[in-house]
């Protein structure tokens, strides 16, 4: 033992001495790789401590370059920033190195380098390589470029910032942390393989209105989680398909909000699907540029929808004007709507209402929002659930084009006049309110005959003084000021009737109960309507059934109209 270690001691003494040359620097990293007892190697820079080359010993303690089994530590020392090792430079062979360290700066480029783990708190920057890192930690800042590429998996506390091609194995990110992506371009994107989870922040720095910065998500898809976050200006680069496998582009429950400082736009392409806050700055009327727009690539479907919409109307807009906040280039429609937000719905900043249409753009398969005025109007009004018979009419359903407030009793908001004598018929009223506010009208007592209006032409007046939102009172004409009642008549005679009339017989609306009518009365006939072909728009006592009653109702009307 003591022979063996006098041996040790004399070989120890000998390395002391020998201070090897840039160009001895190779040879001397293979004697070292030769020894199996694990070392902790730290980097002091030379004796002055500005030394740069890893390949140099006399830059260690002790002064030997770190070879197989050893843990290299990278220190903040020195002046000098950084810490070169050149192409050259082989940083360990047949992959037994276990770990390096930075808590300094460092960068590398070399041909090939293999770890078990590589642990930056400092500067680490890998360029033009391809380095085997089983784990690669950083809590400090790491850049990759030039086609480096990081196989493994990745961890980033700190910042990861992309300067051009590069690709990584598997990234997940933390609460907190940075990926900053800048001139990846589409032909030189950060390539992610495997899958990208997310719960920091990606920042795009490419310019605005451009997909200059990129993600590429060949074989996995980017989670972003709740507490991740999507700003900027890029473009993500998925497989295109409805579910695994191949994965979806994006998904999570994290914020995408294009653009940094201003408008942008983010383009996804592949099937994706957004589960947390949208978040969108309407600045003007140009998309990606003025204001916030999510592009989907791709004929496949697009997008899912399920988190919340968060918008930002930043100007005075006109009424009318449209912003495509979601343009789905693929073939299907948008599936889901943002929490909250039905087709139609309405949202409210700055004074400004603006609506949001799911079936919007060239191809109805957008998510448009359109400035709408604040002031309610009346969307549509919709008699026996859109039939056109005539010959029973027993609702009335008007649609308002946003959520409304009404009177305690509904129904005093509106008048249904007969213009024959200009009485009222009794109304009672059934309010839903969901995107816009809906009110069905239907009628009891005077002017009712077994649930339906009587024979005659009407006139539906809404009250503008009962009819309101936070904003403004109904604008009943349309000219985008409120205070104006709402008013739909029927045409008075001798012209057609219109709009609301009732006479029993009339099954096609057209004010007469004429010979078509009467094919259609015979059969149903005798029908009572738990049996196929009942038509209870000729059982004129909605008794359940077409019988002798109805017909002399339906007889005495024959070919004569309203």
């Amino acid at each position: 033992m003591k022979r063996w270690i006098d041996q040790y001691l004399m070989q120890r003494s000998n390395r002391a001495q020998f201070r090897p040359s840039r160009h001895t620097a190779r040879l001397n990293l293979g004697r070292l790789e030769d020894r199996t007892v694990p070392t902790n190697i730290s980097w002091t820079g030379g004796p002055t401590g500005n030394g740069t080359l890893w390949s140099d010993p006399t830059n260690w303690n002790p002064q030997q370059v770190p070879g197989n089994n050893d843990d290299a530590l990278i220190p903040s020392t020195g002046s000098n920033p950084s810490i070169i090792i050149t192409n050259g430079t082989v940083l360990s062979v047949n992959g037994t190195t276990r770990k390096v360290v930075v808590t300094g700066t460092c960068a590398i480029g070399l041909g090939l380098s293999t770890l078990s783990e590589m642990s930056n708190s400092g500067s680490l920057i890998l360029t033009s390589g391809k380095y085997n890192f089983a784990n690669t930690m950083n809590t400090g800042t790491l850049e990759v470029s030039g086609g480096a590429t990081i196989y493994g998996t990745v961890t980033n506390d700190g910042t990861l910032v992309a300067t051009g091609l590069a690709a990584l194995g598997t990234l997940t990110t933390t609460a907190g942390s940075t990926i900053r992506v800048t001139h990846g371009a589409l032909i030189n994107p950060l390539t992610i393989v495997n899958g990208f989870t997310n719960n920091g922040l990606i920042e795009f720095n490419g310019p605005a209105d451009s997909s200059n910065a990129a993600i590429s998500i060949p074989n996995g898809t980017l989670t972003n989680g709740a507490t991740g976050s999507i700003v900027g200006n890029g473009l993500i680069l998925g497989s295109g398909s409805i579910t695994p496998p191949p994965p979806l582009a994006i998904t999570g429950t994290g914020t995408v909000s294009p653009g940094l400082g201003g408008a942008g736009r983010i383009g996804i392409f592949g099937k994706s699907a957004i589960g947390g806050p949208l978040v969108v700055d309407l600045n003007g009327a140009m998309p990606g540029t003025e204001y916030d727009q999510i592009r989907c690539y791709g004929a496949l479907p697009a997008m899912n929808l399920s988190g919340p919409l968060s918008v930002k109307l930043n100007y005075a807009a006109n009424i009318g004007d449209s912003f495509l906040i979601l343009n789905n280039e693929g073939q299907d429609p948008i599936s889901g709507t943002f929490a909250g937000l039905p087709q139609g719905a309405t949202i409210v900043d700055g004074g400004q209402v603006l609506q949001i249409n799911y079936e919007g753009g060239a191809d109805n398969n957008d998510v448009v929002l359109t400035v709408i005025s604040p002031n309610p109007q009346v969307q549509s009004v919709v008699l026996n659930g859109g039939s056109p018979q005539r010959s029973r009419v027993t609702e009335v359903a008007i649609a308002f084009n946003q959520v409304v407030n009404l009177p305690a009793n509904p129904a005093d908001a509106f008048q249904i006049l007969r213009q024959s004598d200009n009485a009222l018929a009794a109304l009672s009223a059934s309010v839903v309110n969901g995107a816009n506010t809906v009110v069905t009208l239907t009628f009891t007592g005077g002017l009712s005959e077994f649930g339906s209006l009587a024979d005659d032409r009407y006139t539906l007046t809404i009250d503008a003084s009962k009819v309101s939102t936070p904003l403004g009172t109904l604008d009943g004409n349309g000219d985008g000021t409120g205070g104006d009642s709402y008013v739909l008549a029927s045409a008075a005679a001798p012209n057609p009737p219109t709009n609301i009339f009732r006479y029993f017989g009339d099954v096609d609306g057209n004010g007469v109960t004429d010979a078509t009518d009467f094919l259609a009365f015979r059969a149903t006939t005798g029908l009572p309507s738990t049996e196929t072909g009942f038509n209870a728009a000729f059982d004129v006592d909605s008794d359940g059934d077409v019988d002798a009653m109805d017909f002399l109702a339906f007889r005495s009307r024959f070919g004569t109209g309203i």
